[in-house]
């Protein structure tokens, strides 16, 4: 992190894979273990002292400026999350609370769903994310909602394949995300993007 800032860039913290021993089965897939934490509290308790140990390094002020993601493609299974749908949920809630309860104002959202506009035949569940922030039970605080204060999704194309698909992505969640008063104005951003294929097959290298 050190070096980053050194380089002039502004650190973008992705508190992605749940260490193995804190999992009841760790599960290797290709990104890591993807299994959830077995004890949700001492995940948490994991993540509020890590984000403590950035604010006793660089300063509230600084870590305070940085993007805390929670995951990636967690709807991507097993290659990023093998936990249900509802246990990511859960993970998200008490991550969001974990950093929140040492910097109240972070900028903080889930990880990057798969491209909803691409992947309908994987009916895959990543937008519900928004609704379970909107109006779903906090496993946290037994409260109604969780706060989303951006929304990513992941953005795969083709060689030679025109990009009518990006603009129904952006479309889409912009749509989803005006549903609910509270998330209208939430940054819709793309946060991880490729050209993957050509002719049907995956390009390696």
């Amino acid at each position: 992190l050190s070096g980053i800032r050194d380089c002039g860039f502004t650190p973008w913290i992705v508190l992605d894979n749940v260490p193995a021993d804190m999992s009841k089965n760790p599960t290797q897939n290709r990104y890591g273990n993807t299994e959830p934490p077995a004890d949700f509290d001492l995940w948490s308790s994991y993540v509020r002292q890590f984000v403590e140990t950035l604010v006793g390094e660089f300063g509230r002020e600084e870590v305070v400026q940085w993007r805390f993601r929670v995951g990636t493609e967690p709807d991507l299974n097993p290659g990023h999350w093998s936990g249900t749908k509802e246990q990511y949920l859960k993970h998200y809630d008490y991550t969001v609370a974990a950093v929140l309860s040492v910097l109240p104002n972070a900028d903080i959202g889930p990880g990057n769903i798969m491209d909803p506009v691409k992947q309908r035949k994987w009916k895959t569940w990543g937008i519900e994310i928004i609704d379970h922030c909107a109006t779903g039970t906090n496993h946290v605080t037994g409260e109604m909602g969780t706060p989303l204060r951006f929304f990513g999704s992941s953005y795969h194309t083709d060689v030679g394949t025109s990009d009518e698909r990006f603009d129904d992505l952006v479309r889409l969640l912009r749509d989803k995300l005006g549903e609910y008063p509270q998330f209208a104005d939430v940054p819709v951003e793309i946060q991880e993007f490729g050209i993957l294929s050509e002719d049907g097959k995956w390009i390696v290298g």
